[in-house]
């Protein structure tokens, strides 16, 4: 498998897509503007020139808007600072790119079910409860 960068859009202040290596499918953050981000020490650009791109570099918190959890920190001179997130590790089972992305869409489906069925069960639960306290009505009662 080659380098691939697949579904880049932007995102408030950031590019966001999936970066496809032979070792594993990354989600990549690369910023629009230099992010308000604290840099740990070692990390500046100047001081990145001269190092070459680490696997996975420091992890930080993903400061982007429907994002949750955390991006390893990298730098290459061509594109600044940008994070990268593991998606998919362990590449050598499927045969081409794209049955890597559509194992990473089924992931994804089963993940949007998963949240639904959360949700539905959240909904009767809360009917369940509130019609333990609502008193019920008597016969005849007008």
């Amino acid at each position: 498998m080659g380098v691939e960068l697949r579904d880049l859009r932007p995102v408030t202040g950031w590019w966001l897509g999936h970066l496809l290596t032979p070792i594993a499918l990354y989600r990549i953050c690369i910023p629009t503007a230099i992010p308000a981000l604290p840099l740990p020490a070692g990390w500046t650009a100047a001081e990145r020139a001269a190092h070459p791109c680490l696997a996975l570099g420091p992890l930080l918190p993903l400061p982007i808007p429907g994002l949750i959890g955390q991006g390893h920190l990298h730098h290459l001179p061509e594109l600044g600072h940008f994070l990268l997130q593991p998606e998919v590790q362990g590449l050598r089972r499927y045969p081409d790119a794209d049955a890597v992305f559509a194992a990473w869409g089924q992931v994804l489906s089963f993940r949007q079910q998963t949240r639904a069925n959360l949700e539905k069960q959240q909904q009767c639960d809360r009917r369940a409860f509130l019609r333990r306290l609502m008193p019920t009505p008597k016969d005849g009662a007008l």
